[in-house]
Parts: C-alpha cells; sequence; structure tokens
C-alpha cells in the first residue's frame, strides 16, 4: 500500500526548485518526461540496484509506485507530459557488471507489466493523460523490441509513443525509424543523448569546451532523427554535458 512512500532529499533540493523555476520563467508549457532507472533493490531478484531483473511478484507495486511517484510532485505543482517505467533495459542483460543504476527487463516481461498493471492502474487513474512510452534505448534494438510488446493489441492500445536514446546511432539505418512508425502507429521521441568523452579519439577530456567533433555528433543526428519522424530531440543536459 506504499505507505512508507515518500520523496528523496534530492527532489526536494535538485528536482523540483529547478523545475518550478523553469515553468515561472518560460511563457510556454513546460513539457516534463521522466524514466526510473531501477526499482528499490529488494524488489529485485539478485537484490542489487546496478542489474537484475524486477521479481514479477512486484509488478503490480512497481505500477503503483509509478503514479504515486506522479502524485506526489503534481502535490508540489509539477505535472509530467509522458514517462517510461525503465531506463535502458537492455545495458542490465548483456552486461554483468554496470558500474550505474540498472534494471533489465525483456520485452515479454514489459509486455505484461503494462498489460496487467500498468496500463489498466494509469488508465484508470487521474493521471490517464499522461503519456506511457516504452523502449527507452538504443535504436539498434528497437525492431526486436516492438515487435515482441506491439504483438498484444491490449498493450499496444495502452503505449502512446517509443522512446529512444542516440547512443550506437551509427550502428543502424535511420530506416528503421521510419519502419516502426509505418508498422505501429506511434510517435518516436529521441529522449536521452550526452557525449561520452571515451567515444571521441581525439580527446581525453571529459568536458571539452568548443569541440567540434562533439557539436557536429550532436547536429548530425539531430537532423538525422527529426527527418525520420523523431518528434523531438532531448539532450541530457545542458548542465551535465558542458
Amino acid at each position: 500500500n506504499l505507505e512508507y512512500f515518500k520523496l528523496a532529499p534530492e527532489d526536494y533540493t535538485h528536482k523540483i526548485p529547478v523545475m518550478s523555476a523553469a515553468k515561472q520563467m518560460s511563457p510556454h508549457t513546460l513539457y516534463l518526461y521522466g524514466s526510473p532507472w531501477t526499482s528499490p533493490n529488494w524488489t529485485k531478484a539478485d537484490n542489487s540496484y546496478t542489474r537484475g531483473y524486477m521479481k514479477d511478484e512486484y509488478y503490480g507495486y512497481w505500477a503503483k509506485y509509478l503514479l504515486r511517484f506522479l502524485e506526489e510532485y503534481k502535490k508540489e505543482g509539477i505535472e509530467f507530459w509522458g514517462f517510461s517505467p525503465f531506463n535502458e533495459p537492455i545495458n542490465a542483460l548483456y552486461l554483468k557488471e554496470y558500474y550505474i543504476n540498472s534494471m533489465q527487463w525483456l520485452p515479454m516481461a514489459h509486455r505484461e507489466f503494462v498489460r496487467y498493471h500498468l496500463g489498466p492502474l494509469l488508465r484508470a487513474s487521474p493521471f490517464n493523460a499522461t503519456k506511457l512510452l516504452t523502449f527507452e534505448d538504443g535504436r539498434w534494438f528497437l525492431e526486436y523490441w516492438l515487435d515482441r510488446v506491439m504483438v498484444d493489441p491490449v498493450v499496444a492500445d495502452y503505449i502512446d509513443g517509443v522512446s529512444l536514446h542516440w547512443y550506437r546511432d551509427t550502428q543502424s539505418s535511420p530506416d528503421l525509424l521510419d519502419k516502426m512508425f509505418k508498422k505501429y502507429n506511434k510517435f518516436l521521441l529521441y529522449t536521452e543523448a550526452c557525449i561520452i568523452h571515451r567515444l571521441d579519439p581525439n580527446s581525453t577530456l571529459t568536458i571539452d569546451l568548443g569541440s567540434w567533433i562533439r557539436g557536429a555528433a550532436y547536429a548530425t543526428d539531430i537532423i538525422e532523427v527529426i527527418n525520420h519522424m523523431s518528434i523531438g530531440f532531448i539532450d541530457w543536459n545542458m548542465a551535465l554535458n558542458t
């Protein structure tokens, strides 16, 4: 029943104040999007924050947890346009040791979670206008994922769009975006991009002000995906990647 659920200190010190300030400064609607990187470690098979999958007996709990987050933020005057229930679910599948919070999901497990838990709960809640996105990973794995999630028409009806990250985009054709949009008729949105410095052969700097190589990489990907059905491109973010 989430009796002990509460927002973390960083919600109040770092996130909510920035979001509130942005709302006050902009004359336009602020469209906020979120994705959790892992569930609490005690809900996972190996009790780890950085690897492992969620035990299926906690699917219902996790759906309620996500909606409770939306509820608590709304109490603070912050409403989200959309969210996905995970972040980069494929990483934890093929990386035995990962250095950041991560939780693996197979598309079949995600399909079950949306069909029987998150989908109906979200649809019946006060947050039913909030967009539910799936995938939240690199384009190279997109077709495999969607073909196994969208095969269930009930699940496909619950899902509003598809979220992607730009990493490894050079390893797959942007035509795949057109193909998946045509096949499933769900909007596509690039929700994460940042420069990983080790991918830049000309620099060992984590921060490299004025790097044209990094700027060109961003510009190329933005132009490419916008021309292949993506409705937007979210930088992750100027403060992090300066």
